[in-house]
């Protein structure tokens, strides 16, 4: 797992943060996930086989869900996983299922080490299922979050990876299956999010929108008052380590709270990369300068070796001597 995912992790398992998440991605925004019913729980594994070095047997190695919460609503638990991408995973619905099927078998093995503690099924349909046909499973939400910079180019559907040939019929009959997939730099609206995700999706999501960010910049006041551990996920996140070592330049206190101000180091940052940027243009150019010197005085030496040769030529044939035969 690489440092982007890392800090996004750790960004996420934040309660309040992954509530509002959770509120926007699966109930328009409405703000019906209370932080305070969410615990943090071990998620879902499946087991992959592992390649080693030739002639070595693969070994088996689990999978584990990036974040985890179980949020309890009255005697009903709901359980939302999430994981992070980096980069486009083009076989994203398998995935999705492995990790969903995983999730609920065990549930499911739960459910019948409780039944078997207490005497056993009573039907052999209920033995075979491993739970009786009253008892239910919590249901599983699970979110692919990807926050590549480059536009998601990989499938979104259980169909995208599928080859059904010219048989149109043959496709209607498939039954689809879709994973829930959040790309940041997708995103239009970012006003349904409560917490500091709106200012960092939106970061994000202008990466490559430089006229975007500039508006941001300047009309979005909650860049002035961010928390330590947004800037430093937009250090990580945006490959600018400076934003976090000169972080202290950008804090100030308010109420007794450190407070960051987003819109200035985002601007000396980019004040920064034009100047490395300057700086590469001008060394680029004087190493140009220097190649065309060299070539040139190449050249020279080139054309005055030609003309010393050619007077060798003329001065030894005045005087019939055969060059071929000295």
């Amino acid at each position: 797992m690489g440092a982007e995912n890392n800090i996004m992790n750790r960004y996420l398992t934040d309660k309040r943060r992954f509530a509002d998440l959770i509120s926007v991605v699966y109930y328009q925004g409405k703000q019906i996930v209370d932080p305070d019913r969410l615990t943090e729980i071990s998620g879902t594994t499946y087991e992959v086989l592992e390649k080693l070095e030739k002639g070595k047997r693969p070994r088996r190695r689990e999978r584990r869900n990036d974040i985890a919460m179980q949020y309890a609503d009255g005697r009903v638990f709901r359980i939302y996983l999430t994981e992070n991408q980096d980069y486009v995973n083009y076989v994203l619905p398998i995935r999705d299922m492995e990790y969903l099927s995983a999730g609920y078998k065990k549930q499911i093995d739960q459910i019948k080490k409780q039944h078997e503690a207490a005497g056993g099924f009573s039907t052999f349909a209920e033995k075979a299922s491993g739970i009786s046909k009253q008892d239910r499973l919590k249901p599983i939400y699970l979110m692919w979050l990807y926050h590549g910079e480059e536009n998601w180019d990989g499938p979104r559907t259980l169909k995208d990876i599928m080859d059904f040939g010219d048989a149109d019929v043959v496709e209607s009959g498939f039954s689809d299956y879709s994973p829930r997939l959040v790309c940041i730099n997708e995103i239009k609206g970012f006003e349904d999010y409560q917490t500091e995700l709106r200012e960092l999706f939106q970061i994000l999501g202008y990466r490559k929108n430089k006229k975007g960010l500039q508006q941001m910049l300047e009309t979005d006041e909650r860049l002035q008052h961010m928390d330590e551990e947004t800037i430093e996920a937009v250090s990580v996140l945006l490959h600018a380590p400076a934003i976090w070592k000169n972080r202290k330049k950008y804090m100030s206190m308010n109420d007794d709270k450190e407070e960051y101000n987003m819109c200035q180091a985002l601007r000396e940052w980019e004040e920064d990369i034009r100047g490395e940027f300057a700086e590469k243009l001008e060394k680029t150019e004087e190493e140009l300068k220097k190649a065309r010197e060299e070539a040139e005085k190449a050249k020279e030496e080139s054309e005055k070796a030609k003309r010393e040769a050619s007077a060798y030529l003329t001065l030894l044939k005045k005087y019939g001597i055969d060059p071929k035969n000295n």
